[in-house]
């Protein structure tokens, strides 16, 4: 049996769905892990998120003022990032 974890991209992670889909990654955490984290444009709460969930990726796709970045993340903005 493969005993890898399954690798997640959470779209709408600061909404009702994503916060549904990172409760279940936290019930099972040896199940499942958070890779990148999508968000219109809540970037504290996104940020928060990646932190807790340890993602490596973090996309703004409507930020506020244009721009986005966070130490420890790699960083994307825009519908086409």
């Amino acid at each position: 049996m493969n005993n890898s974890k399954i690798s997640l991209v959470v779209f709408g992670a600061t909404g009702s769905v994503g916060t549904s889909v990172l409760d279940i990654c936290e019930k099972f955490p040896d199940v499942f892990s958070v890779y990148a984290l999508v968000a219109q444009k809540n970037e504290e709460k996104l940020v928060a998120l990646g932190r807790k969930f340890g993602a490596k990726v973090l996309c703004l796709t409507a930020p506020n003022n244009g721009k986005f970045s966070c130490d420890g993340f790699v960083t994307l903005t825009g519908q086409k990032a």
